[in-house]
């Protein structure tokens, strides 16, 4: 997302404050039990028609159950929590420049919550239609920030702009780690637009903690 603007900051950020996260949240889950999602009745703002509940089971797959009499705006889903495993080259593993894991989410909600919120972005035209499929990811290795070894230049930027960052050899990396989990039952509470380029916090002047500065939030459901 590029918004060089201060008036695009602030349409991005009101628009993601405008999102009923919480239906979508509902919607992404019909799209993963291959259910179509509730119409809603403009003259009351309620779904029309049957309306189910979904549990995880034990072998990870959900199942689908009828709810009768129940209305699909009155049902909380249940939060986002994910797993980050794996490692995977963002390129051709022997010469790459980008090591990231995939989240695991057991719900298979995540990616159709992603597009959902990503087709909110494009329509307002503040995000450009992109034909790639979204990847869902957590970046582990990004050599574009490594130290300047004496000889090499230092790339900047992303995607197109990454050409002169470091290339290395991990495929010997993502079996070590293709099965290791970096994190287990992350909960996602919010959907933040972000300024790109983590910020150094540095104390005695050894950096302590980088974290992206945020621009604009809006709470998922969480957790009770």
């Amino acid at each position: 997302m590029n918004l060089p603007t201060e008036d695009q900051v602030e349409a991005a950020s009101k628009l993601l404050k405008s999102l009923d996260l919480t239906q979508m949240l509902r919607e992404a889950a019909s799209s993963a039990a291959g259910n179509p999602a509730p119409v809603l009745d403009s003259s009351n703002s309620h779904a029309v028609g049957a309306t189910f509940c979904q549990s995880e089971q034990n072998d990870g797959t959900i199942q689908t159950e009828p709810m009768v009499g129940v209305a699909a705006s009155e049902i909380s889903p249940k939060p986002l929590v994910v797993q980050l495993k794996g490692l995977v080259s963002m390129h051709n593993p022997s010469k790459t420049s980008t090591l990231y894991t995939a989240p695991v989410d057991p719900t298979h909600r995540l990616q159709a919550f992603g597009e959902a919120l990503r087709d909110a972005f494009i329509v307002a035209d503040l995000l450009l239609p992109d034909k790639r499929p979204l990847l869902m990811h957590a970046t582990i290795v990004n050599t574009l920030y490594a130290r300047k070894v004496k000889g090499r230049h230092k790339g900047s930027g992303h995607g197109r702009r990454n050409r002169n960052a470091e290339k290395v050899d991990a495929t010997a990396l993502l079996e070590e780690f293709a099965a290791y989990e970096w994190a287990a039952d992350v909960c996602i509470e919010r959907v933040s637009i972000c300024e790109m380029g983590a910020k150094k916090e540095i104390v005695d002047g050894a950096v302590v903690n980088e974290q992206y500065t945020e621009i604009a939030s809006a709470p998922m459901p969480s957790l009770p």
